[in-house]
């Protein structure tokens, strides 16, 4: 067995930690009142990828 599989079998494997991305809301509603123009610009102001702003509005919104 495995170093992840025996830690998961024991409840102390919890996987990568989320990185904590500040400013968002404050950001994303720049985007939404159109001073940031793009979720490109939104993204690279933020300082993560195109496919994690989608996962963080997708979270955001629901």
């Amino acid at each position: 067995m495995n170093g992840i599989a025996e830690a998961k079998k024991k409840g102390l494997y919890k996987g990568r930690k989320k990185k904590e991305i500040k400013d968002f809301e404050e950001q994303y509603d720049r985007y939404k009142n159109r001073e940031i123009k793009t979720k490109t610009e939104l993204a690279k102001t933020l300082g993560i990828s195109r496919q994690t702003l989608y996962n963080l509005i997708s979270e955001y919104e629901n």
